[in-house]
């Protein structure tokens, strides 16, 4: 375990290394970790951490069957993305509270467009006044 893992972990080095793959997931995981490592399967994934406060992040994992020093080993690279998945979570619930505004709202008519100036969606209110059919982004 690399330096910049024992920072996102959250543990000393030396408290780190000889730690099973198992003592950084939530204990859901378990069954799942132990399948992908008996299966061998190669590739990028996300799956829930735990660190070593117990607080939980989620993480974007490559793995690859390697050999190294003539013995078949595991590498694993992992980033951080628990914020980006936090900010698409809170721009997802900002989007249907968005939505929920312009469509309840009678008499609105509202429309969006993107940079090149087509249109990426139509309120039902203004679909209706024009008898339109709905785009939706």
């Amino acid at each position: 375990m690399n330096e910049a893992m024992c920072q996102l972990f959250g543990y000393p080095r030396e408290q780190a290394i000889g730690k099973s793959l198992l003592e950084f997931a939530p204990i859901e995981m378990h069954d799942r970790i132990r399948e992908r490592l008996a299966s061998g399967i190669e590739g990028r994934f996300e799956t829930p951490a735990l660190r070593a406060d117990g607080s939980r992040i989620i993480l974007d994992v490559f793995a690859k069957q390697i050999n190294y020093q003539g013995k078949p080993m595991r590498m694993i690279a992992t980033r951080d993305i628990t914020e980006q998945r936090q900010m698409e979570g809170s721009l997802r619930e900002s989007e249907e509270r968005m939505r929920a505004i312009v469509e309840g709202t009678p008499h609105l008519f509202f429309y969006t467009q993107d940079a090149d100036a087509n249109t990426t969606y139509v309120s039902q209110q203004l679909n209706k006044s024009q008898g339109t059919k709905p785009i939706f982004g």
